[in-house]
């Protein structure tokens, strides 16, 4: 429920929303089934605002049906089931630009991504179409790329005013597989390289809702959660490291701060050394979205001497007497010891994961005689 709100105050703050645009009260008729085509995933779903089941041939004409003539980016991203983000499209004026504009490569949510979306988000959206039309435009990139051509960790700019998004690949060489995610959501795995006569189409899982407008210091000093990280920062000198570049910051809360016993914080401010090595072990070269995780990745931080391990749980059932992973059931995600507590606030620096306990050095722990943080 944390991140949902975190991830509608995000959202908010990029549209403009105010309080009053949340208000209940809206027909039951604006809601219409979910899609067919929304595949069970084993995750809820909401009814959908759209019909994504209509017939679309009075939308793209003859050539549309016409198996010879090449099909452009909505053509082909309804021949690939994302019917809902053609549907959208079109109810927001943006036929002519993603059917004709050449040289753009579009990151199309799946139905079933959309199907996941908070009811809150249809409302708001519902409200407001320019800003629906401004959310389909951040899911396009200028310059035609297949996948083989995006470059790791690089930020490519939107439609949408020069907005970028950001391109990630992660590697895993456990199992041998390689995670994709742009802006945060996850690349379909099987439908993507769909070259279309105007570009790229690549189907995404997520609906892309977290928007690079300022830098990671700069979200950090004016967000109250991170107050103590921030003063830890600037006596440290380490502000200016998080205004370029590319960075995740696995960044303690308040609260976070406050689970330490008295005065050992303190103690670390006042020895510079202490204090660069715990803030140096918060942050990690390149972008590391929640998507990239694997359980047991370890991640090499700007404390050289010391790596950040990744750990996934999930939720898990008693059924005839066995516990086993339940495939609706949430998950968490801990960094060392400490549970994330809010995903992927992105910035045009990297990405910021709030996180619940304060990460210290085995060295540290010994000095004040800590076996750990409970």
């Amino acid at each position: 429920m944390k991140f949902l709100l975190v991830l509608v105050l995000c959202t908010s703050a990029v549209f403009g929303l105010k309080k009053d645009d949340l208000g209940t009260g809206f027909p039951d008729e604006w809601y219409e089934e979910a899609a067919d085509s929304a595949e069970d995933d084993g995750l809820s779903t909401i009814p959908h605002f759209m019909d994504a089941d209509e017939d679309f041939a009075g939308y793209f004409g003859e050539s549309e049906a016409s198996a010879e003539a090449p099909m452009n980016i909505l053509e082909v991203a309804r021949k690939n089931g994302a019917t809902i983000f053609v549907k959208a499209a079109i109810l927001v004026g943006l036929k002519d630009e993603l059917s004709n504009h050449n040289d753009i490569t579009a990151f199309i949510p799946s139905n079933r991504a959309f199907a996941r979306l908070p009811k809150l988000v249809y409302l708001y959206f519902l409200r407001h179409p320019d800003r629906l039309r401004a959310l389909l435009k951040y899911h396009v990139v200028k310059g035609s790329f297949a996948l083989a051509d995006l470059v790791d960790d690089e930020a490519h700019d939107t439609l949408l005013h020069n907005l970028t998004v950001r391109y990630d690949e992660y590697k895993h060489t456990k199992d041998n597989r390689t995670t994709r995610v742009i802006q945060g959501a996850h690349v379909n795995c099987k439908k993507n390289d769909l070259k279309a006569s105007n570009g790229y189409v690549h189907i995404i899982d997520d609906v892309i809702l977290r928007f690079s407008l300022v830098d990671s210091y700069e979200v950090i000093s004016k967000c109250p959660a991170f107050s103590t990280l921030y003063n830890g920062l600037v006596v440290a000198k380490l502000s200016d490291a998080l205004k370029s570049g590319s960075l995740t910051v696995f960044a303690p809360t308040e609260k976070a701060f406050k689970r330490l016993p008295a005065g050992v914080w303190e103690k670390i401010l006042q020895d510079p050394q202490q204090l660069t090595n715990v803030l140096d072990l918060h942050i990690v070269e390149g972008t590391h979205f929640a998507r990239g995780f694997r359980n047991d990745d370890v991640l090499p931080t700007l404390n050289k001497a010391d790596s950040v391990t990744i750990t996934i749980r999930h939720d898990r059932r008693v059924e005839n007497g066995l516990s086993r992973r339940h495939h609706k059931g949430e998950f968490e995600v801990l960094v060392n010891n400490a549970k994330i507590v809010s995903f992927d606030g992105v910035t045009t620096t990297g990405v910021i994961q709030a996180i619940d306990k304060v990460l210290l050095p085995p060295s540290i722990l010994e000095e004040y005689n800590m076996v750990d943080l409970d």
